[in-house]
């Protein structure tokens, strides 16, 4: 729509914009409103509430300003408007400044402004937010959708990056394996900065972004080579960690290895976070997608490798949980970044429907043993926070003897396990153990298996 501007600050729109239209000027202004969607239109209205006002040079979105002594509008199908109150239809419409034709005494309200300024007389055309040609046709007649469509050019050049990402190029391979074989090397020597280096080092944000605008557009080729791609990549990483898991004297998980052998919905949390960081910034040509490629790798290659060490050990349950771990990040990146092209408007929802469909329902049975290990780590942590209640800045008496409690862990079993260490000068027993064992099943009101290391301290 098309809305004038008047001299007052009656309307919304008048009030909304920093600069005061003279009324000398001898021109007429115009405000072209041109939303791609829905969501863009209540964003300008919101944007017009916003107590900040709008600057004319810097218009936001969906809106384009016209200055002129003479406006001209043509509509094919005709349009509505009120002229002295009474609706009337035309197929043009013509606006003009006419000078002199209006002699006013004016107060000191409609006095010209003293500050130094000219009044100019030239064309103000600012229409870089409307849409024209084939992007204002393919509006033209149609309800707005509800995110906005990225046009052609938008994404051309996109969509080839994205095809060639989803290829597995010998620089791919060469890259899983270095980056698998750092990872490997953090892992085992309980580095977190060798990991962070892996993560930098890995290719695999590349296909999963390549998958998730293929899921978001219903691409079977762009899918498929995705797919094809990360099971290269898998597949190097899990035998590059059997591999070194034969060769390497070391057998006991470090503290590393652990942390990816228990995944829960937090873990789910950061691959949605990185697949939006991976699609946006594909998206936007202003964004290093190196800073995307960090988000999207801290989640995929630790645990890749941590499976195939799970696996050269014959761990089962080590391998599953990081095998778990691994789908469920693959899965949260595709969904959240094929979420994030549609928001985006590369692609309409109802040809992304069945992409997202298919995903959501994967994360939904990926979901339940997730929701079940974050269910056990809540309840850890509030058996945790029981212990350090009773025992308030780790020191208490027990059977008269002063004594720290320090280094506290539980695991969940039947019956919980709690282990501490206790420290008095004087010499602990049995006795003390069970008063602290009573102290604690009480606490928390169910039965406890504790265990106790004694230490005298002097």
């Amino acid at each position: 729509g098309m809305v004038a501007l008047g001299h007052t600050h009656s309307t919304l729109a008048e009030r909304a914009f920093s600069e005061n239209l003279g009324i000398t000027d001898g021109r007429l202004s115009v405000l072209a409103l041109a939303p791609r969607s829905i969501i863009s239109y209540l964003w300008f209205i919101l944007r017009l509430l916003w107590p900040k006002k709008i600057s004319l040079s810097q218009l936001p979105l969906s809106l384009g300003l016209i200055q002129s002594d003479r406006i001209f509008l043509e509509a094919p199908r005709g349009t509505e408007y009120l002229l002295d109150g009474k609706p009337v239809h035309a197929t043009e419409i013509e606006f003009r400044v006419l000078e002199q034709r209006l002699r006013l005494l004016p107060g000191p309200a409609l006095l010209p402004r003293q500050d130094g300024r000219k009044s100019s007389d030239r064309e103000t055309v600012r229409l870089n937010h409307i849409p024209v040609d084939e992007a204002a046709r393919s509006l033209t007649g149609r309800k707005l959708p509800l995110f906005t469509h990225a046009g052609e050019e938008d994404y051309r050049e996109l969509f080839v990056t994205l095809r060639d990402n989803a290829t597995a190029s010998s620089t791919f391979q060469v890259l899983m394996v270095l980056s698998v074989l750092l990872a490997l090397t953090g892992l085992y020597a309980n580095s977190a900065p060798v990991i962070i280096g892996a993560m930098v080092l890995a290719p695999l944000m590349s296909p999963v972004v390549s998958l998730a605008m293929g899921l978001a557009r219903t691409e079977p080729g762009m899918i498929q080579g995705s797919l094809r791609t990360l099971a290269i990549g898998v597949v190097w990483g899990l035998a590059c960690g059997i591999v070194l898991a034969w060769i390497m004297p070391l057998e006991i998980p470090t503290a590393e290895m652990e942390a990816r052998m228990s995944p829960t919905l937090l873990d789910l949390m950061v691959a949605v976070v990185s697949g939006i960081a991976g699609a946006y910034a594909h998206a936007k040509e202003d964004i290093a997608k190196g800073l995307a490629g960090v988000a999207i790798a801290v989640a995929l290659v630790p645990p890749l490798s941590v499976a195939g060490i799970g696996l050269g050990w014959a761990d089962w349950g080590m391998a599953g949980g990081a095998l778990l771990l691994l789908i469920t990040n693959l899965v949260g990146i595709a969904l959240a970044g094929s979420a994030t092209f549609l928001v985006l408007g590369f692609a309409p929802f109802k040809r992304a429907r069945t992409g997202l469909g298919v995903t959501l329902l994967i994360m939904g049975v990926i979901s339940a043993p997730l929701y079940i290990a974050f269910e056990r780590m809540v309840e850890k942590d509030w058996i945790l926070e029981q212990i350090k209640e009773q025992i308030p800045a780790g020191e208490l008496e027990l059977a008269g003897i002063p004594v720290s409690v320090h280094d506290i862990r539980v695991t969940l079993s039947e019956p919980h396990l709690v282990r501490v260490v206790l420290s008095s000068p004087q010499r602990l027993d049995k006795t003390h153990v069970d008063e602290l064992k009573s102290l604690i099943s009480e606490r928390i009101e169910r039965p406890v298996l504790l265990e106790a290391q004694l230490n005298i301290r002097r």
